[in-house]
């Protein structure tokens, strides 16, 4: 189950790990959502039965910096992919050996065990290798984070009208990661009928879902005969068109 406390109201009860939500303008709802949650104290999204905050999520768009991703802390995937690496020595980039003869000789110089050698790996990193700041995720450098992160439990991450990427590309990675979207044009997520099944969108106060696909089809054909799903998602006059029927 999917609900968001901020409006009291469940998304969809058979959430299966991807929901695409449509709204006028995602960004004024999250602000509502971080104003509900600093208000009451408490999480704004309700995912299966756990409350959850937004700071616990990933929240990710266009303008998102790869190195919110990417990191040299302890847990992220870039730090255990240098540790793990078999041919990276820390200590010979340092040259330790040598490191360690000019601490014993300051220790003669000024006092006794003074001085003594500690190689902090992530120091290191984060000294000699720089993480681009201007760097903007897209689409490939999502999906290789998504492919390349390894959780001990499933992560959720919001997209802010995130482009360039369908719903059947999500689905492969809901075994690690819950997916809420939210955007201003759900079609541009779909590539066929079935993917409506994840979407909903938001009227007066109230998500409107499409849950029984095979209705819906049989609805939009008595009132568009032969509409393919392609003329469907391009089209903006025929889906407000719908959109009226279904509200009705």
């Amino acid at each position: 189950m999917l609900e968001l406390k901020n409006i009291n109201t469940i998304i969809n009860n058979e959430y299966m790990g991807i929901q695409i939500i449509e709204i006028e303008n995602p960004n004024l709802f999250l602000a509502q959502m971080f104003e509900y949650e600093y208000q009451t104290d408490s999480g704004s999204i309700l995912l299966n039965s756990r409350e959850t905050f937004i700071s616990e999520c990933y929240l990710l768009s266009n303008l998102t910096k790869a190195n919110e991703l990417y990191n040299f802390t302890s847990k992220n995937i870039l730090y255990k992919t240098f540790i793990e690496d078999s041919h990276f020595d820390p200590e010979a980039i340092l040259l330790a050996n040598l490191i360690n003869e000019y601490c014993e000789q300051y220790n003669l110089k000024f006092a006794n065990n003074l001085l003594d050698f500690n190689l902090d790996k992530i120091k290191l990193l984060k000294a000699i290798i720089n993480i681009n700041d201007n760097l903007l995720i897209n689409k490939n450098i999502l999906f290789k984070w998504l492919e390349s992160s390894k959780n001990s439990t499933k992560q959720t991450i919001i997209l802010n009208n995130f482009d360039n990427i369908k719903l059947k590309e999500l689905l492969k990675h809901t075994n690690s990661f819950n997916f809420i979207l939210f955007t201003n044009n759900m079609w541009k997520y779909c590539s066929d009928w079935d993917d409506l099944e994840a979407c909903s969108f938001y009227y007066k106060n109230e998500f409107i879902s499409f849950q029984d696909i095979n209705l819906l089809k049989t609805f939009i054909f008595q009132q568009f005969p032969g509409i393919s799903f392609e003329t469907l998602a391009s089209d903006f006059d025929i889906q407000n068109r719908i959109k009226k029927l279904l509200i009705q």
